[in-house]
């Protein structure tokens, strides 16, 4: 699944070829999420679960919580790629909240705080429709990016996340924004990550043109 995540994201431009690779990445999570259902009494039952309960009854936590996470993000890039007003009718947007929940409750330290991210991009990218996505909260952009950017401050990709976030719905904290896409722009991208790091920094750097 992280490797279908870097060829849709990164490597491939055509959108019918990222659709394809998206959906096996939402294939595989499905396999995997039935896997670990299975140990609780079914996939329902998981979202009735508290946190605690969950990591008492899932005997790997950790590696439930990275095959909810990358099922949320593979769901999230696809709907994205089908175009946001289409992914919001389609219901993408709370299968998104919903894994991205399970993945927080069961490890939310995976992936620099991956999870978070995952919320806090959601309340940020999908339309406010109501009925449909009325639920869809700002200030919880801000605050989960927030809460991603405390537990791992050198991750380029929260930063520029909660930078965008902050000047495009925060115009007191415009200076702040503006401060982290700078301090993306600064920093050597990481060797393990250089791809996805290079690529928040040309981010930023557009960013900061427009801003």
């Amino acid at each position: 699944m992280r490797a279908l995540f870097f060829l849709g994201e990164h490597v491939e431009n055509d959108p019918a070829l990222k659709l394809e690779i998206f959906a096996r990445g939402r294939q595989l999570g499905e396999e995997g999420m039935d896997l670990v259902a299975a140990a609780v009494g079914g996939r329902e039952r998981i979202l009735t679960l508290s946190a605690a309960e969950l990591r008492r009854e899932i005997a790997q936590p950790t590696a439930a919580a990275e095959i909810y996470f990358w099922s949320a993000a593979h769901t999230g890039l696809w709907g994205r790629t089908q175009g946001k007003l289409a992914a919001a009718r389609a219901g993408v947007a709370g299968k998104v909240r919903d894994l991205a929940s399970v993945s927080i409750a069961l490890d939310d330290t995976i992936e620099n705080g991956g999870g978070h991210r995952i919320l806090g991009r959601l309340h940020t990218e999908a339309p406010k429709i109501p009925f449909v996505t009325g639920w869809i909260n700002r200030d919880v952009a801000i605050s989960e990016l927030e809460t991603c950017h405390r537990m791992a401050p050198a991750d380029l990709m929260t930063r520029l996340y909660l930078a965008e976030a902050l000047i495009e719905f925060a115009p007191k904290r415009r200076s702040e924004g503006l401060e982290l896409l700078r301090s993306v722009v600064d920093t050597p991208p990481e060797p393990d990550y250089l791809i996805e790091e290079l690529q928040a920094i040309d981010d930023a750097k557009a960013l900061l043109a427009r801003s």
